[in-house]
């Protein structure tokens, strides 16, 4: 029996990487894995889990050197040009020569659910496949849901491909999970025009789907207005807080959009001297009514140190102690505001030689979010922010940075609900502790 080559990652995150790659590129006829590697800035690991699903899918053929199919080469002008009907139109003749895909399909139809665990452990059967990790079933069960959720057959969420669109409330809340300085950031790229949401993403060297949260949290604050799908654009509030006129003005603006989003039900329950604790728990209270679980402290915590750091940054609240807070007097407030220029929060740091402190201060964060990593509950928000630090502080070393896709890739194996747990990010801090040369 040959070979049968099965995809391990998910179609939108190929998506995006073929998306980095030239026409001329992808009409060499021999190719090399380090030469992918290399182009599009990813590790040995993560470019041969990207192979193995090229080839599951047909676009590219050859083991060793390898070269684009005529399929591959269509497929990647239409991702090129953003015609999405088109690659979706002849992905759809694709897996109709790919078997367990084409299976899948006709089982979710007849079910209307599958999980991804259901979809890989069906294939692992169907194909005589003997996948020891549950984490590889989940992960080929996601790849594939991902694929018939990109053609329509299905929506993908949470682990799970449905036939039905799932049902979303409207009254919900949108996450409380970029500080002021990373808004003003986001806001930045859109000055000129509006962008989309990958186009984006590129530019501020972060992922789609944690920059998608972000920009929520934007929109609800009336700062940025989406165009169109995938599409965002500054809002009349956003080009006003970025014009340099109201510098000065810039924090009141920010306040008063504030005050005018479904935050402010938040923002009136914070009165008098309040502890950072207090003010968690007024959060858990009102996103729980909106319909959200936060199962875990770190959650509270982290949600409350961020809208901690909004209302300072707007003036509504001045610290008076350790992790204590003072409601302002609004027209104290504004009075502040309107006195004060705007203060930058972050000093630019000189280029030049590191010393070996701030190396040893970097290892020394990393330890501890690595530690806070393994011992907190599985909770979405919270492990994405503590690998996102971690993230964060490998790109700054130069020993470090090829692990940054590596841990990125885990992040989003982790995502998936089926899979969600820690123990994915295991060999990143094997490799990080192999390359520090420290135990964490």
């Amino acid at each position: 029996m040959s070979k049968i080559d099965f995809p391990y990652v998910r179609l939108n995150r190929v998506n995006v990487l073929l998306k980095k790659l030239s026409t001329g590129f992808i009409n060499k006829k021999r190719i090399g894995n380090r030469e992918l590697a290399n182009t599009l800035e990813i590790s040995k690991s993560s470019t041969a889990n990207l192979l193995a699903t090229l080839r599951a899918l047909k676009l590219v053929e050859g083991r060793g050197k390898f070269c684009f199919t005529d399929n591959g080469k269509e497929y990647i002008a239409c991702l090129l040009q953003n015609n999405e009907e088109s690659a979706k139109k002849l992905m759809v003749e694709i897996v109709e020569n790919i078997g367990y895909i084409k299976e899948t399909k006709t089982r979710l139809s007849t079910k209307g659910r599958l999980e991804n665990g259901d979809i890989g452990n069906q294939i692992a059967m169907d194909y005589r496949q003997h996948w020891t990790s549950p984490l590889t079933v989940k992960s080929i069960g996601a790849a594939v849901a991902s694929v018939l959720a990109f053609i329509g057959a299905g929506y993908y969420s949470f682990g799970e491909i449905t036939t039905q669109k799932p049902t979303t409330k409207t009254d919900t809340l949108a996450p409380i999970c970029v500080r002021y300085k990373k808004i003003n950031e986001i806001m930045a790229p859109l000055l000129s025009k509006e962008k989309h949401i990958g186009e984006l993403a590129k530019k501020l060297k972060t992922q789609e789907s944690r920059l998608g949260a972000e920009l929520s949290c934007c929109i609800e604050l009336g700062l940025v207005e989406r165009s169109g799908r995938g599409q965002y654009r500054l809002s009349a509030a956003g080009q006003k807080m970025l014009d340099p006129d109201n510098k000065a003005k810039k924090r009141s603006i920010f306040r008063e959009q504030l005050l005018k989003s479904a935050y402010k039900e938040i923002i009136d329950s914070v009165k008098g001297e309040m502890s950072r604790d207090d003010i968690g728990e007024h959060l858990k209270y009102r996103f729980g009514i909106k319909g959200s679980e936060w199962e875990s402290r770190n959650t509270t915590n982290t949600y409350a140190k961020i809208f901690v750091s909004w209302l300072k940054d707007a003036g509504i609240l001045e610290k008076i102690g350790k992790k204590r807070y003072k409601r302002i007097d609004d027209e104290v407030a504004s009075s502040q505001i309107s006195s004060e220029k705007m203060r930058f929060q972050d000093s630019i740091r000189p280029i030049g030689l590191e010393s070996d402190q701030t190396r040893s201060s970097r290892y020394y964060l990393l330890g501890r979010a690595i530690s806070d990593l393994m011992k907190s509950p599985n909770t979405d928000f919270v492990v994405k922010e503590i690998v996102t630090k971690i993230v964060g502080i490998c790109r700054e070393d130069e020993q470090l940075r090829d692990l940054v896709e590596d841990w990125i890739g885990d992040l989003q194996l982790y995502e998936d609900k089926e899979i969600r747990n820690v123990k994915v990010f295991m060999r990143d801090v094997n490799r990080l502790e192999k390359i520090i040369g420290v135990k964490y």
